[in-house]
């Protein structure tokens, strides 16, 4: 032991000797480089102590972190005498007393990159170090890490030992990696095993070339951090002139949580009045503050907010001149985000600390431009945030401030993940079972439209257009968080999605979060955001439900099954129902209970192995009966026609049969190559029939388990899929910028309802276009056909056509989510715009001679209407008319239908989706069409987490919906699988979806 201590003091000073002499470092840049690794597209520099006071800081000066090195073999026979050598120590209790990194601090790697715009997956990151010393990694490692290896931080306070590094943290800046994860002895520690299973071997480290060791990834006197973009050199950052973004492209970086405090009221968030103005050097412009009904406040903050400055900014002259009524103020912070790094800024804000009494009368706010000579900036007025007293319940409330202009353009390589502003509060405090959470965010040059979009969230909550005031106008979001908003680290985002061209241009520039106690649960915080002072009451869109929202689960009976529930009475026990099964009384009598042991898997595939019969029971009445009812039908599978009272609904499961009469009913189900199934009842309340249908192939069975599910969730989707094919087989497939596994052709289902871009690359085949643009449809697989032999004229043009405005609009029967006037692109000759207006599907010819960039109106349409009769093989399939949703399934009539080309798609479940463009002429009888689909190969994927409401993502993007959900009619193949919780996040690789079979993956989150 003595000789083994003596040789490890030999082996630090030789190496030590053989280093160079470096001093710690204090500050360090980081710099974006575009896809040639040459061209800079931005760069910043930033001292340590700015680092400390204006980001998030990582650990807390308390836990102690330690980095695992060599694992030697008398190391390991120290600790395990008796145990095979293994250099890898899973168990990371070797060689780890010497690598005790204190109670250090500093600043996530993640946080720095997007000083500079940020870095996306499939960059590349490099830390350099003054003596040489560089490592690089995918930028995954940053963005998403390992809870084994936790966040990249770079160091510049090493702990009651040696301080900071402008004491004795002589090391210093160093990179350290703050592991999630303990061993036995309750150590964070960043091990070679943990190095292991997070990175891909060629980023495996081994000392002497021998031994893996996790401690040599760690960077001693980082000076650099280079980010390496896929974006093109030609197109910049996506600098742009703040006029709403027509340079496009800009990605996103942070806002910082800079103040706090509390009050016995409210915060009130008052915007000026007055429209945005541009004044030259010299000139004013005048906003107006109405603080009519504001109650006493001590203090308050005052934002101005500015954009497309075309003088040069310096470090402490600001070049604006601001007046409060005749009272002039100096700003008390300063933030800008330069665009394309050029000395003028995109956007600015300004904030004025009031540390006297605001008096409750209108007040002029007076903006002087003191630039430059020749100089111009646009000024949009600015808000008030003051906390005011007088109440009766205690606020606290958070603010992260700045100024991020952000806009995605997948053109220019900038995606929604780009275009994003996120906002951290690490230390949230009062969220307990009777407070409420407030959440505003303050955007300037929003549109939040079909067209132009954006998406906030704050943890698993998700809000779509939010801000939506318009590009000369303060936006003002406002929302109840109570569900989403918890003690501790809370994460909010604001994006840019890109559903056309370009998403929406916003200039971020506020964040609050409030947390009010109350002495009862309330429905509504005490957080006025109005520009008057009233009671705060969320808006239109503020209560819309958030994709957050976990799905409501209606309770119902089913008929008897099988004992067989053992592997499922384990799996329950595990996500945490002590009683396995028998605590669910839905699934407990279909499944049957068990004793055998837990299933620790986190991902599990159910063989059909038994089959109830197909029964369903109705919830007993409770109460006077109403005159009407809602009857919702859940089959498995799905895509049932259902019969009420003998006449076809026109419809297939899973469904709600809204406003029918209370009384007797009988209800007829009716699937291809299954048996029907008929049942009577009296309707006397809102009713559920679960029904598992029974295959006419006495060698396949279905799934019960597969049903309860399905019932649980309700029929209600946010997800759907699309059928991706082209002319050659084997075409690598790209969604969202994201590469899907999978080759022509391809089902992708499981994908958010919306706009999609899809691109294909075939070696060196060219297609032309070789992206679309396709609309995601709820329950629906929507085909996208790439034609390497269809070749013509790309145009994008403009339609604006008065009869039309504020109509959705598809292009050749292609639906596009937009509305008149709608910017939209053509490829070749006789294109058509559907338009479904007045109950009317309408055709209408595009001009062949609209040149692009025009904007043009449609040609007139004929005014006549007809009727045509849809029919599939088999039946029971949802048609699409024009790329609209008809809400009926075949066979069905459409009564209304204009002469002219129109395109029918069909999509049913466990089928590949068919459409045909076809020529309907004038005067002519009911036309009858006839597709015919074919089956594809499918499973289903559960997905569910402890706790629940997490996001789920597949193939790397959002789903839209929350655990635990259902996805049924899955390709089969393996897929991963991460879900998003408030404070965690879980990826599963490689669960794998068997034909006919359940795949159950589950996931326990940090709460």
């Amino acid at each position: 032991m003595y000789l083994r201590f003596i040789w490890a003091v030999l082996l630090v000073l030789l190496v030590c000797g053989a280093a160079p002499v470096s001093a710690a470092t204090t500050s360090l840049t980081i710099t974006k480089l575009a896809s040639d690794d040459t061209t800079v597209l931005n760069e910043t520099t930033v001292t340590w102590t700015w680092m400390r006071d204006n980001l998030p800081v990582y650990g807390d000066g308390i836990t102690v972190y330690y980095n695992q090195g060599p694992v030697f073999e008398g190391a390991w026979d120290d600790v395990h005498p008796d145990e095979p050598y293994d250099p890898w120590n899973p168990t990371e209790d070797v060689n780890i007393e010497y690598k005790d990194h204190g109670e250090f601090r500093g600043t996530n790697v993640l946080d720095l990159c997007a000083l500079a715009g940020g870095t996306s997956g499939g960059d590349m990151v490099t830390i350099r170090a003054t003596d040489g010393m560089s490592k690089t990694w995918p930028a995954e490692y940053v963005i998403d890490p390992d809870p084994g290896q936790g966040p990249m931080v770079i160091g510049w306070d090493h702990g009651k030992d040696l301080g900071t590094v402008e004491e004795g943290f002589t090391q210093g800046m160093r990179l350290y990696f703050l592991a999630q994860t303990t061993n036995a002895a309750g150590q964070h520690v960043w091990g070679n095993w943990d190095m292991h299973e997070a990175w891909s071997e060629d980023y495996w480290y081994y000392y002497n070339g021998e031994y893996p060791s996790a401690s040599g990834n760690s960077v001693y006197y980082v000076s650099d951090i280079v980010i390496h973009s896929q974006i093109d050199p030609s197109s910049g950052d996506g600098g742009g002139d703040g006029d709403g973004g027509s340079q496009g492209g800009f990605m996103g970086s942070s806002l910082n949580q800079d103040l706090h405090g509390s009050v016995n009221g409210s915060i009130y968030v008052i915007r000026t009045e007055g429209p945005a103005c541009r004044i030259g050097s010299g000139e004013s412009c005048t906003f107006y503050l109405d603080l009519t009904g504001l109650n006493r406040t001590d203090d308050g903050y005052f934002y101005l907010f500015g954009t497309n400055n075309t003088d040069a900014r310096g470090e402490e002259e600001t070049g604006i001149g601001l007046l409060l009524g005749t009272q002039p103020v100096t700003p008390s912070a300063y933030y800008a985000d330069a665009g394309d790094t050029s000395a003028a800024p995109v956007s600015e804000t300004w904030r004025y600390d009031l540390d006297g009494t605001i008096s409750g009368t209108n007040l002029s706010v007076i903006v002087t431009n003191r630039g430059s000579p020749g100089s111009a900036v646009t000024m949009y007025g600015g808000v008030l945030v003051a906390p005011s007293g007088g109440g009766e319940n205690r606020t606290a409330w958070w603010i992260a401030e700045g100024a991020d202009t952000v806009q995605a353009d997948p053109d220019q390589g900038v995606f929604e993940d780009d275009a994003t502003t996120t906002a951290t509060f690490a230390q949230i405090t009062g969220m307990d079972a009777t407070a409420l959470g407030g959440f505003v965010a303050v955007t300037t040059g929003a549109s939040g439209n079909d067209t132009r979009s954006n998406r906030v969230t704050l943890n698993s909550g998700e809000w779509i257009n939010l801000l939506t005031a318009g590009p000369d106008e303060i936006s003002i979001g406002r929302v109840d968080v109570t569900p989403y908003l918890h003690t501790g680290k809370n994460t909010v985002s604001i994006s840019s999605i890109p559903y056309s061209e370009q998403g929406d241009y916003l200039e971020n520039r506020l964040v609050i979060l409030t947390v009010t106690e109350t002495p009862l649960p309330q429905t509504t915080p005490s957080m006025p955001t109005t520009m008057a002072a009233e009671s705060f009451e969320p808006t239109e869109a503020a209560t819309a439900a958030p994709t957050g929202e976990a799905p409501s689960i209606t309770p119902i009976k089913s008929g008897p099954a099988e004992k067989g529930g053992g592997i499922w009475d384990g799996f329950f026990r595990l996500i945490g129902l002590e009683n396995g099964i028998s605590d669910l009384p839905l699934i407990g009598p279909l499944l049957g209970g068990g004793d055998e042991e837990e299933n620790n898997g986190s991902a599990i595939s159910a063989p059909v192995d038994s089959h109830p019969a197909a029964e369903a029971t109705i919830m007993p009445p409770s109460g006077t009966a109403p005159a009407n009812a809602t009857i919702t039908v859940i089959t498995h599978p799905e895509g049932a026609q259902v019969f009420l009272d003998g006449e076809y609904s026109g419809r297939i499961t899973p469904l709600h049969l809204e406003e029918v009469p209370t009384g007797h009913h009988t209800l007829a189900l009716h699937l291809a190559d299954y048996e029907s199934y008929e049942t009577s009842f009296e309707l006397e309340e809102d009713t559920t029939v679960a029904v598992t249908l029974d295959p006419l192939n006495p060698n396949l069975d279905e799934d019960a388990f597969s049903l309860n599910l399905a019932a649980m969730q309700g029929p209600d989707r946010r997800s759907g899929g699309i059928f991706v094919e082209a002319t050659d087989e084997g075409a690598e497939i790209y969604i969202d910028g994201k590469k899907i596994d999978g080759t022509t052709p391809q089902v992708v289902n499981g994908l958010k309802e919306g706009l999609h871009r899809v691109k294909i690359k075939m070696g060196s085949t060219t297609y032309s276009p070789s992206t679309l643009e396709v609309w995601v449809t709820a329950g629906a697989i929507t085909p996208v056909f790439f034609n390497r032999f269809e070749r013509g004229a790309s145009r994008t043009i403009t339609i604006d056509d008065p009869g039309y405005s504020g109509e959705y609009i598809s292009v050749n029967g292609v639906y596009t989510g937009k509305k008149v006037p709608a910017k939209v692109t053509i490829n070749g000759i006789n294109a058509f715009a559907g338009i479904f207006l007045e109950e009317t599907y309408l055709s209408v010819p595009i001009s062949d001679f609209a040149e692009d960039g025009s904007t043009t109106t449609l040609e007139d349409g004929i005014e006549t209407v007809q009727s045509i009769r849809i029919g599939s093989d088999p039946p029971g399939a949802r048609i699409f008319v024009d790329g609209f949703d008809t809400g009926i399934a075949t066979p069905g009539v459409i009564e209304r239908i204009s002469p002219g080309y129109h395109r029918i798609m069909l999509s049913k479940p466990g089928f590949y989706p068919e459409d045909t463009v076809f020529l309907l002429p004038e005067r002519t009888d009911e036309r009858e069409i006839t597709l015919i689909l074919e089956p594809y190969a499918h499973g289903s994927l559960y997905v569910n987490s402890t706790p629940q409401g997490a996001r789920i993502y597949l193939y790397g993007l959002n789903t839209g919906e929350v655990t635990p959900h259902l996805f049924c009619g899955m390709a089969l193949g393996a897929y991963d699988v991460k879900v998003v919780g408030r404070s965690d996040s879980q990826t599963t690789e490689d669960v794998l979806v068997r034909p006919n079979e359940v795949t159950v993956c589950e996931c326990r989150l940090e709460e």
